[in-house]
């Protein structure tokens, strides 16, 4: 029997958080949370991935710099990563993309897939995502897109080579399909264990 794969998620204050973590620890994962105030003090190289939430905090706000600083361990990680929302954006600024003030969407969207991808494994394309935001980004250097929406052109990015992706839909309040795209995530981590021992 395969170790669970050992994941830290980064809670960035969201009401959401617990969600997450249930999902992936009934996915198969062991979790461990980190306050996001905490995380530029933690030690990431004994895990096999960090899960970064949303939260209630704009880059776009006069005075974000305080919160972009509080990001700045995304730039030591070296195992894979999943965004969400907040955390979704944090890894597109670190990888010189850009964050923009856009539509605010609180209901669930439509996304439209690009392809296959074996993160996408079970979900059809215009599966409905919970959205909560008001931020949108560009599409950072060395990502695709896997889903878009009719409101914003990144709901889903991907950087295979290290296995790190972002969603700017909330999957932890997504009912099924949000459950199937974490729980993905989880096989993913596992395959990248087992080709690495």
């Amino acid at each position: 029997m395969p170790e669970k794969p050992d994941i830290i998620g980064i809670d960035c204050n969201s009401s959401k958080f617990q969600n997450i973590i249930e999902i992936l620890e009934s996915a198969g994962a062991r979790c461990r949370a980190v306050p996001l105030p905490l995380a530029n003090d933690t030690y990431f190289d004994d895990c096999d991935a960090v899960v970064i939430s949303g939260g209630p905090h704009l880059f776009t706000d006069a005075g974000a710099e305080r919160l972009r600083e509080q990001f700045e361990f995304i730039g030591y990680l070296s195992c894979p990563v999943f965004g969400i929302c907040l955390g979704h954006q944090a890894m597109a600024l670190h990888h010189g993309a850009g964050v923009y003030l856009g539509e605010p969407r609180r209901e669930t969207d439509a996304i439209t897939l690009t392809g296959e991808h074996q993160l996408l494994d079970g979900i059809p394309d215009g599966a409905s995502f919970r959205e909560d935001h008001c931020e949108g980004i560009e599409l950072p250097e060395g990502f695709t897109v896997l889903g878009w929406s009719a409101h914003y052109p990144v709901e889903i990015m991907a950087d295979d080579q290290r296995g790190w992706y972002g969603v700017q839909f909330h999957p932890e309040v997504s009912g099924d399909v949000g459950r199937q795209l974490l729980s993905n995530f989880v096989r993913i981590l596992n395959h990248r264990k087992q080709t690495n021992t």
